[in-house]
């Protein structure tokens, strides 16, 4: 179980779409199930591997429909539910085989699991480390942190927990119930977390797919419990009757002294006064839970108007012709031959790149770009100083260039980071005519113009955001959310390039590789280690392209799936990119 608190951080860390990660707690239920089918004495073996298979189904068309998945958040989420799960089986088996451990259970057991979330969490900073957990927070993440650590607290404080069920080790006649209520709870964290996403810090684009397949795992728990239910009930009657060796006569004296005395009436009174209160109780429930689960899909998917930069204020450069319409510029240092050139001749493969021009700019001293030319068959190699990594590199090429831009540049380094995605982002995204700006890597994440920062423990410390919006605008010191930019892969149109001043670039390079720029002094570095091979600077220039290329619109952010997750169900080719006018 408390492995499952510290991985549950670190998917709440990790996940963009924070609404998946109580659906995808039905896993637990899952793995509950399993254990009790395979321990417990049962004749309807076939009956229980159905529901499983159907929650298996459910469980896998809820991450079928997600689009914005991350490998470190689903990792953590997946391998948080089943460690819950398992705790759930683990600790019911024992229940059943150590039926006296139930007496000692109560208050003492969930202060004990108090104290082991406030630990594991801690760990769990650790784990992430200290600065980037804190810097997930910081970044606009923290309101939806906060809602879901506080449903857990105080879910664990009742014993009512999504992910970690206190509750359900108890006896067997009533644990079905048990899965009911951690189904309902599940229920009502998923809508409300959707609900607050969609509302207060960004919107969740739950599929409906996702939104099916949810339901039809939750139909599968509450048809199963009701089916158990049934059956106990028929089993209690069975042992009642077989306990008082028969019906009594009614015109037995203990009948009729029963009958005409008001005890009765007396022991019914608390019993209906209790039922009422519980119904009471069910029906504030019941339409607490339908108007989350009204207002949470409505939201999702009714379209919002997010601001955008008007079509007159946009900086392009609408006179420029370029000598050539494609071209794919490399930045490699050390990187294997071998790989550079599969990777080439992947691109090669793609339509839409059929005519580009190839160009590499090569970093290590050690190997002729003669040599390089010849194993890559590339049009251009040019050798460069090992300054600055690929930022460096593709400042060089749009200040060295600045007349005799393609009409789009495709910049990628010599490992880029999902190569499979890559191509099909761009087999499936680019467009040779429209394109202004398209991100081949991970678009998820925005952050406050004036005090920009993400999960990895990154911060605009020197407010280049601001000076950079403010550059382009003519002094606008209006500058709100913005899409940051990751892999230092993506096509940009001359059209956007040359649309602010040729200055910015000439001074964002002169940073980078000039080494008594403020960039390599303190106090920016802070004490950070620098080099001009690996310059501290170039941290926050890699997340800068976006609004550089003033392509930063929130709904980039929203709308535009991982490279993992592959197309957006019911999404368009306008969902990852901007387009010229």
């Amino acid at each position: 179980m408390a492995l499952s608190l510290v991985l549950s951080f670190q998917a709440i860390v990790h996940f963009p779409n924070l609404s998946t990660l109580p659906m995808l707690a039905t896993i637990s239920i899952v793995v509950d199930m399993s254990a009790s089918s395979i321990f417990a004495r049962s004749n309807r073996k076939v009956l229980d591997f159905l529901w499983i298979l159907l929650l298996l189904a459910s469980c896998a068309g809820i991450l079928y429909g997600e689009y914005r998945l991350t490998v470190k958040g689903l990792v953590s989420a997946i391998l948080a539910v089943l460690a819950a799960g398992a705790s759930r089986a683990l600790g019911n088996v024992i229940i059943d085989r150590r039926p006296e451990i139930l007496t000692h259970s109560g208050r003492l057991d969930k202060l004990f699991f108090l104290s082991g979330f406030v630990i594991t969490g801690v760990c769990s900073m650790h784990l992430e480390g200290y600065h980037k957990f804190l810097g997930a927070l910081y970044v606009g993440q923290k309101s939806m942190f906060l809602v879901s650590v506080l449903s857990t607290a105080v879910a664990i404080v009742l014993g009512k927990s999504v992910l970690f069920p206190l509750d359900t080790f108890r006896r067997r006649e009533v644990r079905e119930d048990g899965r009911v209520d951690d189904g309902l709870a599940i229920l009502a964290l998923a809508g409300g977390t959707g609900l607050v996403s969609t509302m207060l810090l960004r919107r969740s684009f739950t599929t409906w797919i996702q939104f099916l397949a949810f339901f039809m795992g939750h139909l599968c728990i509450w048809t199963r419990a009701f089916v158990d239910r049934k059956r106990a009930r028929r089993f209690d009657g069975y042992a009642s009757v077989a306990e008082a060796g028969g019906l009594r006569s009614m015109d037995s004296e203990e009948t009729d002294s029963s009958m005409l005395s008001g005890d009765s009436d007396k022991t019914n009174v608390p019993e209906r006064g209790g039922r009422r209160r519980s119904i009471f109780r069910s029906i504030c429930l019941g339409v607490l839970l339908l108007s989350v689960w009204t207002a949470f899909p409505t939201l999702n998917f009714s379209q919002r108007t997010l601001p955008k930069t008007p079509a007159d204020q946009l900086r392009i450069d609408r006179a420029y012709g370029p000598p050539n319409d494609k071209e794919v510029v490399v930045s490699m240092h050390k990187e294997s031959i071998s790989e550079v050139d599969s990777l080439i001749s992947n691109l090669r493969q793609i339509r839409k790149l059929e005519k580009a021009k190839f160009r590499i700019y090569l970093k290590d001293a050690d190997i002729s770009p003669d040599e390089v030319k010849k194993l890559t068959n590339v049009d251009v190699v040019t050798q460069i100083p090992n300054v600055g990594r690929e930022s460096a590199t593709y400042l060089n090429h749009i200040v060295d260039n600045w007349d005799s831009l393609a009409k789009h540049t495709i910049f990628l380094q010599a490992t880029v980071d999902h190569p499979k995605e890559l191509l099909t982002r761009i087999r499936d995204y680019y467009d040779p005519i429209a394109t202004g700006m398209l991100s081949l890597g991970f678009s998820s994440r925005s952050c406050d113009c004036h005090s920009c920062g993400d999960g990895s423990g990154w911060r605009d410390t020197t407010q280049l955001f601001t000076d950079i919006n403010s550059k382009q605008y003519r002094n606008s010191k209006k500058c709100d959310d913005v899409l940051l930019s990751y892999g230092g892969q993506f096509i940009v149109s001359a059209k956007r390039i040359r649309g602010i001043d040729k200055s910015i670039y000439e001074d964002l390079r002169d940073a980078l590789v000039n080494e008594k720029s403020w960039a390599h002094q303190q106090p920016y570095l802070q004490g950070r280690p620098d080099s001009m091979g690996q310059p501290q600077f170039e941290h926050t220039l890699d997340r800068t392209w976006n609004l550089l290329f003033q392509c930063a619109n929130m709904d980039i952010a929203w709308k535009c799936p991982t490279p993992m997750s592959g197309n957006r169900i019911g999404g368009s080719i306008t969902d990852c990119q901007c387009f010229d006018p």
